[in-house]
């Protein structure tokens, strides 16, 4: 399963259907798309998570989001 593959699941555990819309602008943010997202992007993407998580959900919640996106690699 690629790194996107598994963000994208990860991710609807907190965000629901509404994932894989919230991914895609994250990507966009890093100048990535879906193929060329790798293990070096994931700490910036684990913190564009977080930082965009908390406008959506609560702190603690958008944290854990991007520890779990962190650890993908």
């Amino acid at each position: 399963m690629s790194i996107y593959s598994e963000a994208v699941e990860v991710s609807k555990k907190y965000m629901g259907p509404a994932a894989e819309k919230f991914m895609a602008r994250q990507l966009t943010a890093l100048g990535v798309g879906e193929a060329q997202l790798s293990g070096q992007h994931l700490d910036e993407l684990s913190q564009r998570f977080y930082t965009s998580g908390k406008l959506v959900m609560d702190d603690s919640k958008a944290q854990e989001l991007s520890k779990k996106i962190k650890s993908l690699r």
